[in-house]
């Protein structure tokens, strides 16, 4: 009767091994508490320092070097603003992303306007931390004048303040009329300063271009210059106006489009032009934009 005991146990410490207060399954010098050699088949849970994981999350380290369950993304959701308003931390968030981008320059009738600024920051927050979001309108176009700037699109918490400028509408002058609008930049007020700024693309400038049609006929090409473009957003400027004549009449319009409005989020308006009395209207800039990522 005693040998079946004793034949268990010799067969369970091929498997099972204990060196010191390790303890081995499938080893004989276990360097852990608990060393496994081969597969594990868990029917249960795992829980890491006593507590459970929530759908969809990973066992992961923290920042002290423990062991919990997380969230492979910290930011699961988020919100847009295309105009002013207000966001409430939601309970458990403790960290937010912001993405700015300000308003787009004005184009007039010589040059586009320039592009909105970019920002991107992390913020750490507290829940029912209130954000102020304001978002940058576009500027609107002129004509033989210069356009306006492109408004500033910002978020606060408390002293902490992020800005994207606006892009500026393009210039005029008398004795300088070919000054397009430069790309809006950044301002911040915070501390770490955890951002990013990409500066706005500058507007384009009015080209002209000459065909020939036959032995006595010529045509005049005129563009008005481009909005200038946002980061993310390469095509966000407008396209400028163009204006076909015939050049040996300096009379004939044979075709006209006007210089186009910028595009969300922050696009400078195009240029538009004046060839031979035939005027093409510019572009307005576009609104800018906010996102918040938490």
């Amino acid at each position: 009767m005693k040998k079946i005991p004793l034949l268990l146990l010799c067969s369970l410490s091929t498997a099972y091994f204990s060196f010191g207060q390790n303890v081995g399954i499938g080893n004989t010098a276990p360097a852990e508490k608990l060393d496994v050699t081969g597969n594990i088949n868990v029917t249960g849970t795992i829980k890491a320092n006593g507590i459970d994981g929530t759908p969809n999350q990973v066992l992961m380290k923290n920042a002290s070097g423990v062991m919990e369950w997380g969230d492979m993304c910290a930011f699961k959701n988020f919100l847009t603003y295309y105009s002013g308003s207000t966001f409430t931390v939601p309970a458990g968030v403790t960290k937010i992303t912001v993405e700015l981008w300000g308003g787009g320059g004005g184009g007039n009738f010589y040059c586009g306007g320039g592009g909105g600024g970019y920002v991107k920051a992390q913020l750490a927050v507290n829940p029912g931390d209130i954000c102020t979001i304001q978002v940058g309108n576009g500027g609107t176009a002129a004509n033989n004048a210069t356009a306006t700037d492109g408004g500033s699109t910002s978020v606060s918490i408390g002293s902490v303040q992020y800005i994207a400028t606006g892009g500026k509408g393009a210039v005029y002058s008398a004795s300088s009329r070919f000054n397009p609008g430069v790309g809006g930049a950044a301002a911040y007020s915070a501390t770490p300063k955890s951002y990013m700024v990409v500066a706005g693309g500058t507007g384009g400038v009015q080209t002209k271009r000459y065909g020939q049609n036959s032995p006595t006929t010529f045509f005049e090409i005129t563009n008005g210059g481009n909005g200038g473009s946002t980061y993310k957003y390469p095509d966000a400027g407008g396209t400028g106006g163009q204006n076909l004549t015939n050049y040996t009449t300096e009379a004939t319009v044979m075709t006209n489009a006007a210089g186009a409005d910028g595009k969300i989020p922050g696009g400078g308006g195009a240029g538009g032009l004046v060839s031979f009395g035939a005027s093409v209207l510019a572009g307005a800039g576009a609104k800018g934009m906010a996102v918040i990522y938490y």
